[in-house]
């Protein structure tokens, strides 16, 4: 198994590592793990913040730190092979909890652009 930190080594970035390290070792998994700090790497995976983690190329959640508990289900689901992120594989129960997932910046965004649209025709 391969893991990837994506991140440029913030206070959650470090947290991540760290917590991750303890699941794989509490878990006994054979597992490398790489710290990846570089812009443009990190952007080739497409994710809009950080830190993000990476099971065998596969971005499995970004944005936020995840409790062990929820890195242990990770770690230990069986993903389908398009896993976007986080917001669309629901680690816990192991299920897609909806059949169109986006990233929730780019729903943010939409619903701006529609609100902006809404305004500037009402005007």
């Amino acid at each position: 198994m391969h893991i990837k930190i994506l991140g440029p080594g913030c206070r959650k970035c470090i947290k991540l590592e760290k917590e991750t390290r303890s699941a794989v070792q509490q878990l006994g998994l054979e597992a490398t793990i790489e710290k990846v700090t570089a812009f443009p790497d990190i952007a080739a995976y497409g994710i809009m913040s950080t830190p993000g983690l990476v099971i065998d190329e596969q971005v499995v959640d970004s944005g936020r730190v995840p409790k062990r508990q929820e890195i242990l289900g990770l770690l230990t689901a069986d993903r389908p092979a398009s896993v976007a992120s986080s917001h669309c594989w629901d680690a816990g129960r192991g299920v897609w909890p909806r059949l169109t997932c986006r990233p929730r910046r780019r729903l943010v965004v939409s619903d701006l652009l529609r609100a902006s649209r809404a305004s500037s025709t009402m005007a």
